[in-house]
């Protein structure tokens, strides 16, 4: 969907506000949803698209995040699989698409949505950025040793031959970091 807002124009995907985690691009992540409007907005981008954007809650405490609740910083995600399970809840896989700015959040019953601007990182290559990237999987390697667990679907993408930035992506999502750093990490457009 599209329209136009301030004379140029946008396009508008349902939002789903996460409590404690975040999708990067590049990447896939299980995620199960069960609130009504979360479930409401999924709904609505299976019978177009399959994309929503996901967006982390500035305060996991909220129960119905509006607008301005919500980091303006997401990705727009496509819907991979889902399952319905009890209570109304849905079981889902998501693969992050690409980084967004959320320019104004729109209407709210029966769900959130919003328009957005895509945000370009920087696409920066050289070889001590190589260097860092062989330092840090080779970490990686060693916490997995020491039994860190990391979920198959994220591992699998670190041993895929990266950019710098999608490597970027693939080691924030299995970081065992705050909500709060993992949006700083999103946020940042430069790897260097």
């Amino acid at each position: 969907m599209s329209a136009v807002l301030s004379g140029k124009s946008s396009k508008i995907l349902p939002v789903i506000a996460i409590r404690d985690g975040l999708v990067y691009p590049k990447t896939e992540a299980p995620l199960i949803f069960g609130r009504p409007k979360t479930v409401k907005a999924f709904e609505e981008a299976v019978k177009s698209d399959k994309e929503l954007i996901i967006l982390l809650q500035k305060v996991s405490k909220v129960d119905d995040p509006k607008g301005s609740d919500l980091h303006k910083i997401g990705v727009v995600v496509t819907i991979e699989r889902f399952v319905s399970l009890e209570q109304g809840e849905l079981q889902v896989l998501l693969r992050g698409s690409r980084k967004v700015r959320v320019t104004q959040f729109l209407t709210d019953d029966p769900f959130l949505r919003a328009a957005y601007e895509e945000v370009p990182d920087i696409e920066v290559d050289n070889d001590d950025i190589r260097a860092t990237m062989k330092h840090l999987f080779t970490q990686m390697k060693k916490g997995i040793n020491l039994g860190k667990n990391i979920d198959f679907i994220a591992l699998m993408g670190l041993f895929s031959d990266l950019s710098p930035n999608d490597f970027s992506y693939q080691v924030a999502a299995v970081l065992d970091v705050k909500p709060e750093i993992k949006q700083e990490l999103l946020d940042e457009e430069n790897v260097q």
